[in-house]
């Protein structure tokens, strides 16, 4: 039997891999679509309805990198499961997406376009087989106990749990009625738009529900470093495309600005709380 120098459960190298290649397809598609923003037709696999919706699609790509490169280094599956758990809703979701819309995508326009186009629909659903393969591997491998160090302080769970089910409700009405929900938002998204965010709303509601199941500090840490990289670069976008914004649009705009803000505070607090368990001894 493999000797260890840590309790848990082995992260399979399928998982740890997949997991690299995912964060570097967001890398490159996040870049694409949070600095071309404007022009997201021209450097993506379809257009958004406005350069808002594409800076925060960016956004949420940009910030999982973060969240994936920590998750792949961790030495235990119970380590790094709240980055691949969500990853793989959020990796098949985009993917069944994508397909669905397949006609929207940008095959006919420029040689860019219709790269994006290609490759972001092959890498999708050719990943979405790779990390669903890779979490079968992953139950296979033999499991050690591992203690929780470092508990969520019980003060934080409410208001955790309900930013997480705003973001589960959100993701969920934009996915299956996005003619309904899209129009809530208070700035312009097509169909296609209205679901990948909602795909993207899934996965942050199941990270923050899985860090709280997780109740430990140090396992959820991937978690609070993507939760916190998303919301920065998603407060960013909002800054830079307030234009996009319907301020008059009362409630709705209140909302959207209070979830977005939520993000960072979260993710910041949580590894805040890390920090100071791990000063006192508490997390490896």
């Amino acid at each position: 039997m493999k000797q260890h120098d840590f309790v848990g459960r082995d992260v399979a190298a399928i998982v740890a891999w997949s997991m690299i290649a995912m964060g570097f397809l967001a890398g490159v598609a996040g870049l694409a679509t949070f600095a071309g923003s404007g022009v997201s037709e021209h450097v993506f696999a379809w257009g958004f309805a406005s350069p808002l919706g594409a800076a925060l699609f960016g956004a949420c790509l940009l910030g999982a990198v973060p969240l994936l490169a920590s998750a792949s280094l961790k030495p235990s599956w119970e380590q790094a499961r709240i980055g691949f758990l969500p990853a793989i809703l959020l990796v098949v979701g985009l993917a069944a997406v994508t397909v669905a819309h397949r006609d929207q995508l940008t095959f006919t326009g420029g040689i860019v376009a219709v790269f994006m186009a290609l490759a972001w629909l092959a890498f999708t659903v050719a990943l979405s087989g790779v990390l669903l393969v890779g979490l079968v591997a992953q139950l296979r491998e033999p499991s050690f106990p591992l203690d929780r160090t470092a508990p969520i302080p019980r003060w934080s769970v409410p208001l955790v749990a309900l930013l997480g089910a705003a973001y589960l409700g959100l993701g969920l009405g934009l996915l299956v009625e996005p003619s309904f929900w899209g129009p809530q938002l208070p700035f312009e998204v097509s169909v296609l738009d209205a679901r990948a965010l909602g795909v993207w709303a899934l996965a942050i509601g199941a990270t923050m529900l899985g860090a709280l199941a997780e109740d430990d500090l140090d396992r959820a840490s991937p978690g609070l470093i993507g939760v916190t990289a998303i919301g920065l670069l998603a407060v960013l976008a909002v800054m830079w495309r307030h234009g996009d914004v319907d301020w008059s649009a009362g409630i709705a705009t209140l909302l959207f600005v209070v979830l977005i803000v939520a993000l960072p505070a979260t993710g910041l607090i949580g590894l805040a709380l890390r920090k100071r368990a791990g000063a006192a001894g508490l997390t490896g």
